[in-house]
């Protein structure tokens, strides 16, 4: 019995299959892959989707090897909605995928239907370390995306997971392009200027590298075209760490859309 428990321990873990699903109206989105037992390792990853029953796009996601599930086995990774443009009601495939690693990133791929072509085309959009969430924000019409701006990850000197990241919206449109979008939401804005608030006093308390979470206050009131709140910002940096690098976060944040409206 004690060899037998033994050779139990030591054999390998097997794999399981499984497969998530959602639906929306005609259409149906089947996400399947293998998972070792603890859920560390996924493979066989396919995307099927069909439409009245009848399969239109089969998937098995070459350009992906390697990623995880978005959900990780845990929660579902595939989401059948309706995203773009008021009057359309043809609902968007979204399925997240996981990158893995220390500098783990969150992907999505949004699938639109082409009917000329009977077939559905994909943009991917990259959410970094916070991943992103479906929301209708202003309570009408289709949902937005809810994420924040992978652009800061990695900047200003600091290692990503270290990294603090102003919100960013997108919403879709008719041709199925992800837009930003942030600027039409400035109760989120300001929501996430008090939570970078929060972030700076605890970077404070912590003695640690302010630049990052300075950096994204800067971002959201530009935003909110606060220019007084903009310039107190610049000046406490400017303090902080020189006018130099001061003078290089500007052009960083101009060259990414933040810029005061006049």
């Amino acid at each position: 019995m004690l060899g037998f428990a033994l050779l139990t321990a030591l054999a390998p873990a097997v794999a399981q299959a499984k497969t998530e699903t959602d639906s929306a109206g005609a259409v149906s989105a089947s996400f399947s892959y293998t998972a070792n037992k603890d859920r560390t390792q996924f493979k066989n990853l396919k995307l099927v989707i069909k439409r009245n029953g009848t399969t239109v796009l089969t998937s098995r996601l070459p350009r992906y090897k390697g990623f995880w599930p978005g959900g990780r086995g845990e929660t579902s990774s595939v989401e059948v909605r309706r995203l773009n443009g008021t009057g359309d009601t043809e609902p968007e495939v979204v399925l997240s995928l996981y990158s893995g690693g220390a500098n783990c990133c969150t992907s999505a791929l949004f699938y639109s239907y082409r009917p000329a072509s009977n077939t559905y085309t994909a943009v991917r959009g990259s959410f970094g370390r916070y991943g992103f969430a479906l929301r209708n924000l202003d309570r009408k019409g289709p949902v937005e995306i809810l994420a924040t701006d992978v652009r800061f990850q990695g900047a200003f000197g600091l290692p990503t997971v270290a990294t603090v990241s102003p919100v960013r919206i997108f919403q879709m449109d008719r041709g199925g392009v992800l837009a930003d979008a942030t600027r039409g939401f400035p109760a989120e804005v300001r929501k996430d200027l008090r939570e970078q608030r929060r972030n700076y006093r605890a970077f404070v308390r912590a003695k640690a590298n302010r630049k990052g979470v300075l950096a994204a206050i800067a971002a959201d009131q530009i935003l909110l075209n606060d220019a007084g709140g903009t310039a107190d910002t610049f000046r406490k940096i400017d303090e902080l760490y020189g006018r130099e690098f001061g003078k290089r976060l500007r052009n960083f944040l101009a060259r990414r859309g933040y810029k005061l409206r006049n």
